[in-house]
Order: C-alpha cells, then sequence, then structure tokens
C-alpha cells in the first residue's frame, strides 16, 4: 500500500490505516446497501480502545484545511469522483454526511454525485484527531444492484506533451468552444528514495479575442487548489496508491502546482488526478488520466 498525505507541518502526524477504525453506517445500520443515486445517510465514528479494551468513540476532532472530514468517494474503475465534508458532533463524535440531496452548502455539491451507478466503491476519510494526530482509512462499499464497468483510457496529450480538456460553466467536462481550456503538464525528478512528479496547470477563459488565462483563482478550503490521486488497479481500497495534494494560493492568473512524492518509485499503472479550483464562486473538478511511465 502507498499512500501519501502531505498537509504541510502536520506531515509529521500522519498514521496510516492504524486505530482508531473507522465505522461506516447507512441510513443507521451496519447492514443497509446503499441504492445508487438514491437519497441516504451516512454516518461515521471512529472507535479506539481504553486502557480497559472497552470500545471508545474518539470525539476530539479538529479542522484540517477548514473542514473536520474531508471525504471521497470514487467508483472502483475511476468513473466517478466525489469530495465532500461530513458535518461533525463533537457530543456524539459522529460524522453525518446527506448524500444524493440537494445542499446549498458549496463545498459539498459533489455529494450529489456520490454513488450514482451500481458497483464497487472506494471510500478514504482524513480527519485530525488532538490525541491520535492525522488520521487516513481507506474503506470498500458495494452498492445495491448488478455492477456497472467503465473502461479506463490513458488522455493524449498534445505534441508538446500539454493535456488539454476543456470545461463548460458547470465544470463538466466539453468540446472545444466551451467556457474553460484547461492545459496540464506532467514532469518527473528522480530523487533519493524515490521521484517526484510536479503537475502544472493553467485555467483558460473563453473570451471575445479566443482563449486567455484567467485573472485570478479563488481560494477554495485554505489551498489554491486539491488533487486526489489514484491508480486504477488494486483489490480493495488499502491496495491503491493514494494521495491528496494541495496547491499554494495563486496570487492572479490561472496557474497552480500540485507534486507528488512517489516513495521507492511508481509502478506501471493508469493513474487518474481530479483537480479541484474555484473560479467566480464555483468549484469546477477537472479529472486526468495517463499512464506511466510516463509518454
Amino acid at each position: 500500500m502507498k499512500h501519501r498525505l502531505f498537509l504541510l507541518a502536520l506531515i509529521a502526524s500522519v498514521r496510516l490505516f492504524a486505530v482508531p477504525e473507522p465505522r461506516l453506517l447507512i441510513n443507521a445500520s451496519l447492514e443497509s446497501a446503499i441504492k445508487p443515486g438514491a437519497p441516504a445517510i451516512l454516518e461515521l465514528k471512529y472507535v479506539d480502545k481504553d486502557e480497559n479494551g472497552e470500545e471508545l468513540v474518539i470525539k476530539d476532532i479538529k479542522t484540517v484545511m477548514g473542514k473536520t472530514m474531508h471525504l471521497v468517494v470514487v467508483k472502483a474503475d475511476l468513473s466517478s469522483f466525489a469530495h465532500f465534508h461530513p458535518f461533525f458532533d463533537p457530543t456524539t463524535g459522529i460524522f453525518q454526511a446527506p448524500i444524493h440531496l440537494p445542499t446549498a452548502h458549496p463545498d459539498n455539491q459533489d455529494s450529489l454525485r456520490a454513488f450514482p451507478e451500481a458497483g464497487e466503491y472506494l471510500i478514504y476519510t482524513e480527519v485530525k484527531s488532538t490525541s491520535k494526530g492525522i488520521l487516513l482509512h481507506a474503506l470498500d462499499q458495494k452498492t445495491a444492484g448488478e455492477a456497472t464497468f467503465r473502461p479506463l483510457h490513458p488522455d493524449t496529450p498534445q505534441a508538446d506533451g500539454i493535456y488539454v480538456h476543456y470545461l463548460d460553466e458547470k465544470g463538466q467536462k466539453a468540446e472545444a468552444g466551451a467556457r474553460y481550456r484547461t492545459e496540464i503538464s506532467i514532469s518527473q525528478t528522480p530523487g533519493e528514495g524515490g521521484d517526484l512528479f510536479t503537475f502544472e496547470f493553467l485555467l483558460k477563459e473563453k473570451t471575445n479575442s479566443g482563449y486567455n488565462e484567467v485573472e485570478s483563482l479563488q481560494p477554495w478550503l485554505m489551498m489554491g487548489g486539491h488533487a486526489i490521486l489514484l491508480s486504477s488497479h488494486g483489490e480493495t481500497a488499502k491496495d491503491r496508491v493514494f494521495a491528496h495534494e494541495h496547491s499554494g494560493r495563486p496570487e492572479k492568473g490561472g496557474r497552480l502546482h500540485f507534486s507528488y512524492f512517489a516513495r521507492g518509485g511508481m509502478a506501471p499503472d493508469l493513474y487518474r488526478m481530479w483537480m479541484q479550483f474555484k473560479h467566480k464562486g464555483t468549484v469546477l473538478t477537472l479529472p486526468l488520466t495517463f499512464a506511466y511511465p510516463l509518454q
């Protein structure tokens, strides 16, 4: 399992899949199945053991990047992605997230499409406990219904190595002529103990004179942008390469910079990265699929 979580100075506190373990309930039941697209309530709590071996719910939760939990739900074939933030009750230690229900919360719009199709899903949770540090866990979840599968194909860069994509005003992938044009380059720098991968991102907006770099991006979740990286192979969520990376706030313009350090090197595979950023009040998500070794 290769997991990387870079949270600035918090990196020393990261604990991977250690106790306490998260416990997931669907509509207040451990046995309920999620129905694709159907309204439901997800509840999570972190359960540890006290000195007597009794179960203890962790309640000393602090915010990370402005949220008490970052929850990522991805279909196992990487065809769907959702990043949202459950609400925390400090009196019970329970995180609660309505899914497939309208919400006015601007940072939780992805909850509308958490489980859009039948199949297997990967769930990643990130929280910070005062006593336990940063906790990153991975869960596997199946939905009701016959599973669907969508094949994954790498995006094709231009001759200069730049990946070009277009987004509409709602952040959905579109064709040339749509409101936004994105340009992404990937570079690899070998180093001691592993390789550093750098993703340079540029956002342009359509104007009367063509596509021009946007004047500015708004901070989102206290950063210039967020990015989730996942590998396509692995029997369980824990077997996947998972990374939650961040870009600093740009002073102006539409450029973001994401870095990922692959300790020991990156395994040959197809990878998908979802880059999230905010422009004119809307959070936009851009998926990029690439093969490693890089072409």
